[in-house]
């Protein structure tokens, strides 16, 4: 629908588009061309926050580039001092007789840590483009507010749940046996962390969204990163926290079982209060969104079970993998975000690319300055030489390279087959975010390792 009225638009002489912040109706002219010529001739506006119109005449262009730049470059850096937070509270929880004794924990490290792509930053992606669509300018705002956080509560529960089941099927494949007590103490871990995590981060989304729009900036370049600035941290922590709580009653069982059975009614009046709003509805029961979430945590449990087999050889991948994971997909993320917004607001993909390829570049400073900031703190039992530097730089390279090109590709894919990216393709896109990181950082480690002196100081 939104596709044919595009082109009907486009079929006039000019039509009207309500601008991002709350000012009067903006009119945009469209100077037709004839058939047969290049439409990169055409003269277009776009309306961003703020209600500044940057025309694509080659002279305005560089201004847009600043200020996507001085939008997305704090989040980023936010986003990775949580990841490097996160980092080294997994470093120190790794030791820990909770993740010795019950390796699966290792599997469900990426795939919780994953929820903030599949839910939160989901959610964000679909907050950002209602706000700049206008609906959070208007009556409508908490009932968009409210429903998103049921809807998100409702999928924290079941992908946790799922995510400790296929940790658990992994667990026993690789291990060949598993107890009863294990059993419950990684699902109902991995149930309150989902849920508990969902809760707090999906009201922090709420929060930046709406503060966001208010202050005329563009949410899409703020929210998801913001979404994994405390994402990692808080979901490490609970998961940590709730895993030896569980793990001191591992001989009883009954206090897993009654916390199970208590998330699992949580679900009921949550279902019929977004039964009350038939488009969240449609958005809970769409068939394509669950497949991209559990898939989402499929591939991030991949990464945990790389995770959990090279762990013991390189202590220093502990540290490493949130920071590399979480960067490369909030980068993709925000590409993803962008890329999606544009497809609801013109029917098309941007013409011009040139953000895309910023984000890119700046993947290396942003790595190399937490690096430095982890060498200072003598954390991850890896030396930070110029060596491991570059190898670093490298495998985090690729994992962007990879990254960026397939979030347009699947935002493009989704939009074609009528879906909505906003609930299909960040999933994704943080998902293979964990595996190409987490595959780039242990080839780099074992690179290292055959390359010096065959210790686990890979950089030195």
């Amino acid at each position: 629908t939104r596709q044919q009225q595009n082109q009907t638009n486009m079929s006039s002489e000019s039509f009207e588009l309500t601008p991002l912040d709350r000012g009067p109706i903006a009119l945009v002219s469209i100077e037709r061309n004839a058939p047969g010529e290049d439409v990169s001739r055409d003269t277009e506006a776009l309306i961003f926050p703020g209600g500044r119109n940057i025309e694509h005449d080659g002279e305005r262009e560089p201004e847009m580039l600043c200020s996507f730049l001085v939008q997305v470059l704090p989040s980023l850096i936010l986003a990775g001092c949580g990841m490097v937070a996160a980092g080294l509270l997994l470093d120190v929880v790794q030791h820990w007789e909770l993740f010795i004794e019950i390796s699966e924990f290792f599997i469900l490290v990426p795939a919780l840590l994953g929820l903030k792509g599949n839910l939160e930053m989901t959610m964000a992606s679909r907050l950002s483009t209602s706000a700049n669509l206008g609906e959070l300018s208007s009556s409508k705002r908490y009932v968009v507010i409210f429903h998103n956080l049921a809807v998100v509560q409702i999928q924290a529960i079941t992908v946790g749940f799922c995510a400790a089941i296929f940790s658990i099927v992994v667990g026993v494949i690789a291990h060949h046996e598993i107890n009863a007590g294990d059993v419950f103490v990684i699902t109902a871990s991995s149930v309150v962390t989902a849920s508990v995590a969902s809760a707090i981060l999906g009201s922090l989304m709420c929060l930046v969204v709406v503060t966001s729009h208010t202050c005329r900036v563009n949410p899409d370049n703020v929210a998801t990163p913001i979404a994994a600035s405390l994402g990692d941290l808080v979901t490490l922590s609970l998961l940590s926290s709730t895993g030896l709580m569980f793990y001191s009653t591992h001989d009883m069982m009954w206090p897993s079982i009654v916390v199970l059975l208590m998330f699992g009614a949580i679900i009921i009046p949550l279902f019929r209060f977004v039964r009350t709003n038939q488009t969240f509805f449609a958005i809970l029961c769409t068939k394509s969104m669950w497949v991209s979430i559990i898939t989402a945590v499929c591939i991030s449990s991949l990464a945990g079970t790389i995770l959990e087999r090279f762990v013991v050889f390189f202590p220093g991948l502990a540290v490493l993998a949130p920071i590399i994971n979480g960067l490369g997909g909030n980068l993709a993320a925000v590409n993803a975000s962008r890329l999606s917004t544009a497809f609801h607001l013109t029917g098309r993909e941007p013409s011009d690319m040139r953000s895309t390829m910023l984000l890119f570049f700046l993947t290396i400073p942003i790595s190399i300055i937490f690096l430095i900031f982890i060498g200072l703190v003598n954390a991850g039992h890896t030396s930070i030489t110029p060596v491991f530097l570059l190898g670093y730089s490298s495998a985090s390279l690729i994992q962007v390279g990879l990254l960026l090109p397939l979030s347009a590709m699947l935002v493009r894919f989704v939009w074609s087959r009528g879906l909505d990216p906003d609930n299909i393709a960040i999933p994704f896109v943080t998902a293979f975010g964990d595996l190409f990181g987490t595959s780039a950082l242990t080839v780099c480690f074992a690179l290292l390792f055959q390359l010096g002196d065959k210790d686990k100081d890979v950089g030195d």
